[in-house]
């Protein structure tokens, strides 16, 4: 189910690029894309009970679909700046991104930790649902905040 996230940004990031350039607009999709992907990953996260699988794969991929909107920051770093320090500032945007991962990606695993109540089996730790969904909520929370600063953003598409 997990890979429907990567088929919804397959399809997403190029549906949200045309449109961005129909409407000739970045935020406005961008500042969507922010919503739906939270509310998505919400449901995700808080579900009261266990959705079948093709619910559980239709809402992953619907995330999917909805962050792949993060692509316009690309054009909104290229946009923003000088011609000469387009490259610079698409590499600084990626660098942004993959820090992300890097840093969260260990703060996952404390946070998880932090709620193990001490359970192993076959040497591996094992971590209540409840744990799981508590700390998977950076998730949600990270992607409120960048919609958030997103609307501080000048809009860019003009500049072309």
């Amino acid at each position: 189910a997990c890979s429907m996230v990567f088929l919804g940004w397959l399809f997403g990031a190029p549906f949200t690029g045309w449109l961005s350039d129909h409407i000739k607009r970045r935020k406005p999709p961008l500042l969507i894309g922010g919503i739906l992907s939270f509310a998505m990953i919400l449901i995700i996260i808080l579900r009261p009970f266990d959705f079948p699988f093709p619910v559980l794969a239709a809402l992953l991929f619907l995330f999917g679909f909805f962050s792949s909107a993060e692509i316009l920051t690309f054009a909104i770093s290229k946009e923003m700046n000088l011609h000469k320090f387009a490259g610079t500032a698409l590499a600084f945007n990626n660098f942004l991104i993959m820090l992300g991962g890097l840093l969260f990606q260990p703060l996952v695993g404390f946070l998880l930790d932090l709620g193990w109540k001490g359970e192993v089996e076959n040497s591996i730790r094992i971590y209540s649902s409840f744990t799981y969904r508590l700390v998977f909520l950076i998730i949600p929370f990270c992607i409120l905040l960048g919609t958030i600063m997103g609307t501080r953003l000048k809009e860019t598409f003009e500049n072309e």
